[in-house]
Parts: C-alpha cells; structure tokens; sequence
C-alpha cells in the first residue's frame, strides 16, 4: 500500500462530518459539526438541514485542514457519502467534493453511508474475525447482518417498521423531552431509582425470527403515556427506564439464537443507537457468555463523521474502485448490499 491522503465528507443528514486520513498512518484528524436547529422541531428538517451544510461545508473543511497543517494540494482522493440519507444533503457534499476534485485534478470515490458506519469498527478493533455476526442500529434502519468479508454482507433480519433510533425518538416526544432523542432519553432513564416495572414489554419477546418490530412496544408505551394527567420527571425517568430495557432484551434475544449457532464469534454493533451504555453493557456480557468477542466504535464515531467516510475511500481506491467521470449522481435510498 502506497502513501495517500483522503478527505472524507459526509453529509447524509444533520451533521457535517470532514475528515483527514493518512492511509499508512491512520486518522489523522476530523471533526463533525451537527446541527442544532432541528431540536425544537421534533426531528430533522431536510431543507435547514441542507441549507446549514451548504453554509458551513466549506469552513469546516479548511478548519479540519488547518489542524494538522494539511493544504488542500496535498489531499490524493476525496471519498464522500453517496447514500443513503436525505436527497438534498447529500447533494451538498457530493457537489462539493466533485467540484474539489475537479479543481485539485484528482480522484473522488462514493461510499455507501451504511457500510462505511459498519467498516469503521475495522479502524479500532484488530480482532474483527469472519463471518461475524453485525447488529446495525440507527435513527434510520435496523439490522442483523452475517458479514463474509469486509464488503461481503448479507441481511439475516430487519426492522418492519419503524428503526429502533425512530422508536426511541417517539417516546422521548410523547415524554416531551427536549431534545427529543434517543441519547436524552438514556439520560433520563439514569436518573430512575424506583426500578418500576410498568408491564408492558412482555408480548415483545415471542417472535422467533430476526425480523424486528416496535409498533407494539411503541403503541404500548404511548397509551401508558396518554394515561397520565401530568408528566412529571419521575414519570419520564421511570417510563425511560422501563422503554430502553424493553428494548435491550429483545435485541439481545434476537442474538441468543445466532450465538448458539456458534457459527459467529464475533459481534459487531454500529450505528448511532451503539452510543446507548446501557445497550453496550448488555451485549458486552452475552457475547462474554456464549465466548463471543465484541466489537464496537468508540462512541463518538457511532454517530455520522467524516473518519468512516475516509477510511472505507481508502479501502475501495485500493481495489482501484474511484468515481470514473464528474457526473452528479445521488443514491438517497441504496440498500446496504449495494
């Protein structure tokens, strides 16, 4: 493998995430920017949201640059975020990193955003054997992967309805928790020290399948919710607590299956709900159980950054696989094994 710097943009949301990568020497710095107007209105608006990245692409590009002293004639390929995510945001970066290309006169490659959060675990963990069994959890999907390969990967279950990070989102809104997001939420469930059990997680467990569903825990949580004629912070701390472990012992119950198997040895979890503490200890000690190794990302690469971006660019141009023309071409809905 030769020397090569990548510059990795990623803008498939609400955060702008660039980042600098040296292909013998690693990360070498990033930084991601995430957007703030949205908090207040329940979840993200794709139009602020592409308008801030447009606003704020640039300067956080020189910023990130001017860190480690980097100048733009020095970067050797820029990898950006090609799909999925919201169509207008991921305009934002793919034009951007065309245009650089075009200018700098060198190549520019687009990577899917769901691999590329899978992949990143790759940068942090030496241990990662095949196949390895990948639980992907995140505002917009949710999967059970068996991962052949580093681009070799087969969905053995999902979500069919809404993603686990979707769920989450809900019932910190019903909660009126503000932000209204899954790592609020956590926070809130922290705070519970009656350790109540509310009843109304068990039908969750009975599905023997890898598909997930969480109309019905969702559903359930929603009416205990509306019985309430004042929320109080008890109430949010307590209904928290009980909702994020209903939650962890269904995916944990989707892998007790699998781990028995005993065909995977290792098990992967990404994606921004892998933040959750609570969710990290519980699969840290099934996989200890069953003589499974666990893998993860450090937690602020869980969430979208440029770091994943740049790393799976640099896998791919080493395969020779780059953007062969400047065509603008988006991919809001690409599957994972595309």
């Amino acid at each position: 493998m030769f020397k090569m710097i990548i510059l990795g943009i990623e803008t498939s949301c609400d955060e702008t995430g660039i980042a600098i990568y040296d292909s013998l020497n690693g990360l070498i710095c990033e930084y991601t920017y995430s957007q703030k107007i949205h908090y207040f209105y329940g979840g993200t608006v794709p139009e602020l949201a592409s308008n801030d990245h447009l606003k704020k692409i640039f300067k956080l590009i020189f910023f990130t640059l001017k860190i480690k002293k980097i100048l733009l004639r020095d970067i050797d390929l820029i990898s950006y975020t090609i799909g999925p995510g919201l169509k207008n945001s991921l305009f934002i970066g793919i034009i951007v990193s065309k245009a650089l290309s075009f200018a700098l006169g060198i190549p520019s490659l687009g990577v899917n955003h769901l691999k590329a959060h899978i992949t990143i675990s790759f940068l942090f963990n030496k241990k990662i054997t095949f196949p390895s069994l990948v639980l992907f959890l995140s505002g917009a999907h949710t999967f059970l992967i068996e991962m052949n390969d580093f681009d070799n990967f087969f969905i053995l279950g999902e979500t069919l309805d809404d993603s686990i990070g979707e769920t989450f989102d809900k019932i910190a809104r019903c909660l009126k928790i503000i932000p209204s997001n899954g790592k609020s939420l956590e926070f809130f469930s922290r705070k519970n020290f009656l350790f109540s059990n509310l009843g109304y997680f068990n039908s969750c467990y009975s599905s023997s399948n890898l598909n997930f569903s969480f109309s019905g825990i969702k559903s359930s949580v929603i009416r205990y919710i509306s019985k309430l004629k004042i929320i109080t912070f008890n109430d949010k701390c307590n209904v928290s607590y009980n909702f994020q472990t209903t939650l962890i012992r269904l995916i944990c119950n989707k892998c007790l299956n699998l781990f028995l198997s005993k065909k995977y040895k290792c098990l992967l979890l990404s994606g921004g709900v892998a933040s959750n503490f609570y969710l990290r200890k519980a699969l840290k000690n099934y996989s200890y159980i069953f003589n499974v190794t666990f893998c993860t990302q450090p937690i602020k690469y869980c969430t979208d950054n440029g770091a994943m971006i740049s790393f799976l660019g640099c896998f791919y141009f080493n395969k020779n696989i780059f953007d062969k023309n400047f065509n603008i071409i988006v991919k809001p809905n690409i599957r994972l094994n595309l």
